[in-house]
Formats: C-alpha cells, structure tokens, sequence
C-alpha cells in the first residue's frame, strides 16, 4: 500500500512539473513603454516575456526537484520521500536566490507598464503546488503514515528464538 501511494505522489509531481515546464514556455508577460505626445499619454508595446524569468533556469531546477522522485519510483521509502523533501527545499532556495530579478518601472525616462497573462499566472499556481506538494505535505503524510502504521521502513531488530536444550 505504502508503495502505491508514493508511486502515486511521484507520479503527481512529475505530471505538475511537466505542466509547469510547459506553461513557463508561454508568453507570460507583456511589457508596454509610455510614449507622451503633448498633452496625449500613448502606450506602445516593447516586447514580452516567457512566463519564467529564466525558462533555461526553470528547467535545470525541474530536474533537480524531480530527479530524486525516481529513486522513491523505484524504492518506495518514507525516508527516500522525506530526503526528496530535503532536496526540493534546498533547490527552491537556491532557484528564488539566483534568479530573482524584478521587473523594471522605469526605463531611462521611459514608465514602464506590465501586463501579466494567463500562462504566467497558472505557471505560478504549477510552481506553488509542486512546491507546496513537495516541501510541506510530502513530509507531513510520511509522518502521518509511520505514526497510524507504527511501522519504519527497515527491517525491525528480533531478538532471536528462545530454545530449550535438553541434555542427555
């Protein structure tokens, strides 16, 4: 049973992190410049962008959140699943670290407005799931499931069998 359930949350995950690498290829932000003519205030567009910030960087941290899923594929262990956890938490840190760039007001004398689309809002929505999947509940059934089993994964230490010998 163990092992389905976390075949299964592999699976989840590997699903929303396709979609995610898929939705941070999208245009997700358009980026208009303002351009005055007298008393007339005109937007003109400047360019766009994908819905990541950095879609090579996207898929580098893909791979490093996801990769350790298929050590639990193919040994189904709380502790392979909670040392997951540990990976994608220190791989999320590392990805807001060095990618975070915000997106300019200005530029030279230029406002700047942006306008977010769709793609990057369900790609935010992708992220905050497998994050949240992977850093917060993932470590929270594993707990839950090795306290209502009262089992770990190894093999518990037995004390061998008493024997009688008799003597002749």
């Amino acid at each position: 049973m163990k092992a389905r359930i976390l075949r299964g949350i592999v699976l989840a995950a590997f699903g929303v992190g396709l979609a995610a690498l898929v939705l941070a290829l999208l245009p997700g932000v358009e980026i208009f410049a303002e351009r005055s003519d007298g008393n007339r205030v005109a937007w003109r567009p400047v360019g766009t962008r994908s819905a990541a910030e950095h879609p090579l960087g996207m898929l580098v941290w893909g791979v490093a959140v996801l990769a350790p899923g298929a050590l639990v594929w193919f040994r189904p262990r709380l502790t392979y699943a909670c040392l997951w956890s540990m990976c994608a938490l220190v791989a999320t840190t590392m990805w807001f670290v060095v990618t975070t760039d915000p997106v300019p007001t200005r530029h030279g004398s230029q406002w700047l407005r942006v306008v977010e689309l769709w793609p990057a809002t369900w790609w935010g929505y992708t992220i905050v799931l497998l994050i949240g999947g992977l850093v917060v509940a993932l470590p929270v059934f594993c707990g839950a499931f090795a306290f209502v089993t009262g089992r770990r994964d190894g093999v518990r230490p037995q004390l061998p069998a008493a024997r009688v010998l008799r003597r002749r």
